[in-house]
């Protein structure tokens, strides 16, 4: 067995079928190799055969389909993992790799608009690089087939946002738990990035944790313009808060772990402490809705640590 089979699959014809394999060969051939994955070469550059430069591709990914065989044709330059260390592990190695000043953590289902990084870095541009963790806009809500829903943060009929909170956003918003986030349009500083050392990978609400981890230290800029678009379906992890299933228990547990992560560092801080039982108590009432009581149970000890702080904090 091989954990990968390079192995070639364009400029064939069967007039010449010895020397060059057809697409189905190719896929064949990495099941007699017993490949976990098989990465297509040979095709790409120009056509020495008959075929259009990019039929090698799509017929060998086609014919992977029908076999369930895992194919690889990675970008140049693009990271290619052989195991899934998921979406944390996976994001924070990229980070380490690249060369450029900013990143943006975008899901496969959601979509660019086209001036979106222009705006995003225009924004930082506009603001002290230096103390900008995050700029951050606006989103629409699209279907699975594209089409319009409604905007993340509610607009006026110029498509401004109602909430004028959003530009002033800070800890105490943040940790209270109301609509001042939107990872989807973000776009991140990525020395403050490194310095903070990235997504914390244990978590499954990483990027609150790291905006958190900004805020405590730096300033978030809001850009009032649409700039995204976010598929809504009922699989989106945004859908999966306070259910009973494994996605939102790990969602859950992530919370559980950031209250004990700010309680911890600010212990002395009344208003952070304040800000922070808002959010555990609206936790609780969910917890309680869907009766998920060891959620009920783990937040409300957060609720006991953070009246005790509040009363001896000095």
């Amino acid at each position: 067995p091989f954990d990968l089979a390079i192995l070639e699959c364009g400029q064939y014809n069967k007039n010449w079928k010895y020397i060059h394999m057809m697409p189905i060969e190719t896929i064949q051939a990495s099941k007699d190799l017993n490949a976990k994955v098989v990465l297509p070469v040979h095709w790409g550059k120009f056509p020495l055969a008959l075929h259009d430069w990019d039929e090698p591709i799509i017929r060998v990914e086609k014919e992977a389909k029908l076999q369930n065989v895992v194919l690889a044709h990675p970008m140049i330059g693009e990271i290619l993992d052989f195991e899934n260390l998921g979406n944390t592990k996976t994001f924070n190695k990229a980070a380490k790799q690249a060369n450029g000043s900013y990143l943006i953590d975008l899901a496969c289902d959601d979509i660019l608009l086209p001036d979106c990084i222009s705006i995003q870095l225009e924004s930082f541009l506009k603001s002290n690089i230096i103390s900008t963790g995050i700029v951050f806009g606006n989103s629409e809500y699209i279907d699975e087939n594209g089409n319009y829903l409604s905007d993340y943060f509610i607009t006026d009929l110029n498509k401004k946002v109602i909430d004028k909170k959003l530009f002033t956003t800070n800890l105490i918003q943040l940790l209270e738990g109301g609509l001042v986030m939107n990872s989807v349009s973000a776009m991140i500083n990525k020395s403050i990035f490194d310095e903070l050392n990235g997504y914390d990978e244990t978590l499954a609400f990483e990027d609150l944790d790291f905006w958190i981890r900004v805020l405590e230290k730096y300033q978030i800029e809001f850009i009032d313009e649409i700039i995204t678009q976010k598929r809504d379906l009922k699989s989106s992890l945004g859908n999966q808060f306070f259910k009973n299933n494994e996605t939102a228990n790990k969602i859950d547990s992530s919370m559980n772990v950031i209250f004990s992560k700010v309680i911890k560092k600010h212990k002395k801080d009344k208003i952070v402490l304040k800000a922070v039982l808002k959010r555990i108590h609206y936790c609780i009432d969910n917890s309680i809705k869907n009766k998920k009581f060891r959620f009920v149970f783990l937040y409300g000890i957060q609720k006991l640590k953070v009246h005790y702080f509040v009363l001896f904090a000095k």
